[in-house]
């Protein structure tokens, strides 16, 4: 259950250095034997599915809002959120597929996926399309390191708690 949550949590807009990680480590449970692999995949599927969807759906009602208000300590202001925002609207399902395997943008993705108001069944079609890819990479990352993405995760499990 562990890396599911930590999972949800991490697409839900906290960003966590570990999901990849949880991801592989999941694979590694799949090489046990302990859960299979299309259980493995589709309860990870579901898991960055509801994070995204949680907070695709904040940011689409509280975003621009938000950013308009603390925009100014991050520099970012009206102009360059009408900019960002239409250049999502043009290239969107191309930034959600193929930018979320870029490590540090799922979270801005999704959030500028909200503010920019795109449809919820756009979104996440596009984040179906983007995990398709990214979703067996890592379990297959972890069935093939094995025993390795156990010891990795428990020799460093103080790094990965902070």
């Amino acid at each position: 259950m562990a890396p599911f949550l930590l999972l949800v949590i991490e697409e839900a807009g906290i960003p966590l250095p570990v999901t990849d990680v949880a991801i592989a480590y999941t694979g590694y449970h799949v090489s046990l034997v302990h859960i299979g692999y299309i259980i493995a995949f589709v309860a990870v599927l579901a898991s960055q599915l509801f994070g995204a969807t949680i907070l695709f759906f904040i940011c689409s009602k509280y975003g621009s809002r938000t950013i308009l208000k603390f925009g100014k300590y991050i520099d970012l202001d009206s102009n360059k959120l009408d900019i960002v925002d239409e250049k999502f609207r043009k290239y969107g399902v191309l930034v959600i597929i193929f930018g979320r395997h870029i490590p540090g943008f799922k979270i801005p993705i999704t959030i500028f996926s909200g503010i920019s108001g795109m449809k919820y069944r756009t979104f996440i079609l596009s984040t179906i399309a983007s995990l398709s890819f990214s979703i067996p990479f890592y379990l297959s990352l972890g069935r093939r390191l094995g025993p390795r993405t156990a010891r990795l995760i428990h020799a460093n499990h103080l790094y990965y708690l902070l």
